[in-house]
């Protein structure tokens, strides 16, 4: 069931929230955004066009069950003692929603997205597109899953939330 243009005014905001979060390094407000119980998945590709499908069996590049895995992340980040965030690069998240429609526990949407990061010498660009659940969380959403397909044949550096 497709949804109104008030809907997608409000998911396109909610959106550009979470690349702001991401490109500030708010991790805190960046966090706020998820469910408690969300799912964080970026699938590995088994083969050329085929991703994998169980990320409890399968190898995927990031998953986490639920927000604690999140947090945990973030955690050691801002320690500055995970060997792959000793330096973060300065990113610029770029996304747009290409479809909403209205499921049973709230809204199922899809974007395709851009990332580009800066690295001391070198730039980094990823992309790909993105599949969120959001439940309704008063006049805003709260992300309840997110799939990160990244199509990017080859990344040549530290791979992590903030890139994608």
């Amino acid at each position: 069931m497709s949804v109104g243009i008030e809907v997608w005014h409000s998911v396109t905001q909610f959106l550009g929230v979470e690349a702001l979060a991401l490109d500030t390094r708010d991790w805190k407000r960046w966090l706020s955004l998820y469910t408690l119980d969300c799912t964080y998945w970026l699938p590995a590709w088994r083969a050329d066009g085929e991703l994998v499908e169980n990320p409890k069996t399968e190898l995927s590049l990031i998953y986490y069950n639920s927000r604690v895995g999140l947090e945990g992340r973030v955690f050691r980040i801002g320690t500055k003692r995970a060997a792959s965030a000793q330096l973060l690069p300065r990113t610029l998240h770029m996304l747009n929603p290409v479809a909403i429609e209205r499921s049973e526990q709230g809204l199922r949407l899809r974007t395709h997205w851009t990332v580009h990061s800066n690295y001391e010498t070198r730039v980094a660009s990823h992309f790909g597109y993105a599949e969120y659940e959001l439940v309704a969380d008063g006049e805003s959403w709260l992300i309840r899953s997110k799939k990160t397909v990244l199509l990017n044949d080859r990344v040549h550096e530290v791979l992590d939330f903030y890139n994608v």
